[in-house]
């Protein structure tokens, strides 16, 4: 169940982010280092409602998206991360899909927003603005 230290759904050397969902019935958590675990939480009942390895490095920033029900991004080092809550034939999974640079160098990925439309906007150690669809890099400006 839970890594490390505490038991339960703890983490073995803390948290790195977390977010409430617009609905304020769930929390998703990442754990540091050597874990970095997402962990969606029903916060009220003290309970995990899904728990999965969010990345092999460093995640900054999880968001729930305001727009779409059960779904939630991540960022960090060299990544974006685009879950979706989905129920499969063995129960409610996360399914991730990393965001693809293309032939824009992998960057870290420190801070990122959702527009209403479903895109995202993050930054880049560049300088640059990032737009994503669908797991893409549309383009750069």
């Amino acid at each position: 169940q839970g890594g490390g230290g505490g038991g339960g759904g703890s983490a073995e050397n803390g948290y790195s982010c977390m977010d409430l969902s617009k609905d304020e019935t769930k929390l998703c958590s990442v754990s540091t280092r050597p874990d970095y675990m997402l962990t969606v939480w029903d916060w009220k009942a003290e309970k995990i409602i899904l728990r999965t390895k969010a990345f092999g490095q460093d995640v900054y920033k999880v968001s729930f998206s305001p727009y779409s029900e059960g779904c939630i991004t991540t960022s960090g080092n060299g990544h974006i991360r685009f879950w979706k809550m989905a129920t499969t034939f063995t129960g409610l999974k996360l399914q991730g899909e990393l965001g693809k640079f293309g032939k824009v160098d992998l960057c870290d990925v420190e801070a990122f927003a959702e527009l209403p439309n479903g895109t995202f906007v993050s930054g880049s150690e560049s300088g640059h603005l990032l737009l994503w669809e669908d797991s893409f890099l549309k383009c750069r400006f």
